[in-house]
């Protein structure tokens, strides 16, 4: 009988080490989501750059979550909910990471551009997602909203000058980033 009660504690505290996993995994997605919320204005006007490559590595880590995580006595509804929950925070996360590499490894010529503010927007939040400040402007004949930080959104009005600059990206995935008012 002892032999039995050995088992089943080896087993509860496997499962309780791959939950720790688990929420630490997704509380590492939320940090890292709410920080890179929408730091790049991506001239093709797309959620995020390289999504097919993170939804590869979403489903595969989803997988490995799952095989990982899964018991014999599950019932493959559980099963099938631990996939999809690991596949969409990992979805999400790679995406994020995948933004700040093309960012990060980018060692092509900046260039520089000063825009004029044609609106300014303040986007309060919510209970679940945090507010920002933008500025609409236009570059070569393209308007799109760009995020920028408080003090230049509280400094600046519409009709004043802002700067942004223009990356190529390392992974080919063009985006803007705003420096800052003349």
């Amino acid at each position: 009988m002892a032999k039995g009660n050995s088992k089943s504690k080896k087993r509860t505290a496997k499962a309780r080490s791959w939950l720790s996993t688990v929420v630490l995994f997704m509380i590492l997605s939320i940090l890292i989501l709410v920080n890179t919320s929408e730091r790049y204005a991506f001239v093709h006007d797309i959620f995020f750059p390289l999504w097919y490559v993170a939804l590869g590595v979403g489903v595969l880590l989803g997988g490995i979550f799952c095989i990982k995580c899964t018991r014999k006595d599950l019932h493959f509804a559980a099963v099938l909910g631990v996939f999809f929950i690991m596949s969409f925070l990992s979805f999400f996360l790679c995406g994020a990471v995948l933004n700040h590499l093309n960012h990060a490894f980018d060692t092509g010529e900046v260039q520089r551009y000063e825009c004029v503010i044609e609106e300014e927007l303040y986007e309060s939040g919510s209970k679940y997602s945090l507010g920002g400040y933008k500025f609409k402007i236009t570059v070569n004949g393209e308007s799109f909203w760009i995020e920028v930080p408080s003090h230049d959104y509280y400094s600046l009005d519409e009709g004043d000058t802002y700067v942004v600059e223009y990356h190529k990206g390392a992974f080919g995935e063009p985006y803007y980033i705003g420096v800052g008012g003349k």
